[in-house]
């Protein structure tokens, strides 16, 4: 789908292409595509690599005409955990041909134009028009840093979590631990002088009960359990 946009005054449809308008590509055909070669002799490429949805941002100058890429939102499905992705939309330039490609129909643009018309105001020149668009870059940006801001928070929080519970786990195996020594100390094949007296058993068991509850006071008051 191609519209032809009056950039001078009022944002306003036109019905042919005229010098210093705004060419905005929608959804390209293949007809499109040829069109746009024949008529502006646009290198080929160009094109290409605006239709690679995995084409990285980027800026580009080939025998006059200028190309810049940027990555915008793009709503892939509503349901889905990650509804939100980004694909490329090229700026193409030079002299008077300014030409916006893309390969989807994202809601940034349709934002765009509206956006302009309710302010009743259009552009001065092709730069003028590019800057707008740096600036949907840049909100992007932002967003885009808030997002991985959140994520971040999200992570240290899971870190958090996880270092308690296995604080806890190491607290937990300590208290066992104790009791468990004290009867391999007692349970050796070595004279220790319990070995015929008839409380050597409960001794051991009230030494394990002991050592269990003060190493677990100790921690609670510590703050490791």
């Amino acid at each position: 789908m191609k519209t032809y946009w009056n950039i001078n005054g009022t944002l306003n449809t036109i019905k042919e292409w005229q010098p210093n308008c705004w060419i905005q590509v929608t959804c390209p055909t293949e007809q499109d595509q040829q069109e746009l070669e024949n008529t502006f002799h646009i290198p080929d490429y160009f094109l290409s690599d605006i239709s690679d949805t995995d084409e990285r941002a980027r800026y580009e100058y080939d025998d006059g005409w200028m190309l810049i890429i940027l990555r915008i939102p793009y709503v892939k499905e509503i349901r889905s955990r990650t509804p939100y992705t980004t694909v490329p939309l090229g700026i193409i330039h030079k002299k008077d041909v300014t030409i916006t490609v893309c390969n989807f129909e994202t809601n940034m643009m349709l934002d765009f134009v509206s956006y302009q018309q309710k302010r009743n105001e259009g552009f001065t020149d092709y730069v003028d028009l590019i800057f707008e668009m740096s600036q949907a870059r840049e909100t992007t940006s932002i967003y885009s840093d808030i997002l991985e801001s959140t994520m971040d928070t999200y992570s240290s929080i899971i870190n958090n979590n996880m270092n308690t519970v296995m604080r806890t786990l190491t607290s937990v195996s300590i208290v066992m631990m104790l009791p468990t020594l004290i009867s391999s100390l007692f349970g050796m094949n070595l004279v220790n002088g319990m070995e015929t007296n008839p409380w050597g058993f409960p001794v051991a068991m009230f030494l394990s009960v002991v050592v269990s509850a003060a190493s677990w006071w100790l921690l609670r008051r510590k703050r490791l359990l």
